[in-house]
C-alpha cells in the first residue's frame, strides 16, 4: 500500500535557513562528559610521541591488563578518549 502525501507538498516547502540562533548545539567534549573527544591510534601516537603501531600492540586483548591503554572497541575500530589515556599513563608514572 502507498501512502497518500496529501499534507506534504514539497513546492510549497520553504527553504530553511541555518542561523546561530537555530543552529544545533555542540555536544560537549569536556573531559567530564560521556561525549569527551574519540582518537584513533595515529592521533594519540601523535599525543603520545610514539609510533602507532606501539599505540595498537598496547590496546590488544593479549597484552596484560595492566599494560593496557583504556580503548574503546568499535566493531573492527578502536578509538580511545584522551581524560581516560591519560589517567592510565598517570597510574603507570606513579608506580
Amino acid at each position: 500500500m502507498i501512502a497518500k502525501r496529501d499534507s506534504l507538498s514539497i513546492s510549497s516547502a520553504q527553504p530553511i535557513e541555518i542561523t546561530r540562533a537555530n543552529r544545533p548545539a555542540v555536544p560537549d567534549m569536556s573531559a567530564n562528559s560521556t561525549f569527551a573527544e574519540l582518537l584513533d591510534a595515529e592521533q594519540l601516537a601523535a599525543r603520545l610521541n610514539v609510533p602507532p603501531s606501539w599505540v595498537r600492540s598496547r590496546s590488544r586483548s593479549r597484552t596484560p591488563r595492566e599494560e593496557r591503554i583504556p580503548v574503546i572497541r568499535l566493531g573492527r575500530y578502536c578509538r580511545y578518549r584522551w581524560p581516560e589515556v591519560s589517567a592510565w599513563l598517570q597510574a603507570r608514572v606513579s608506580r
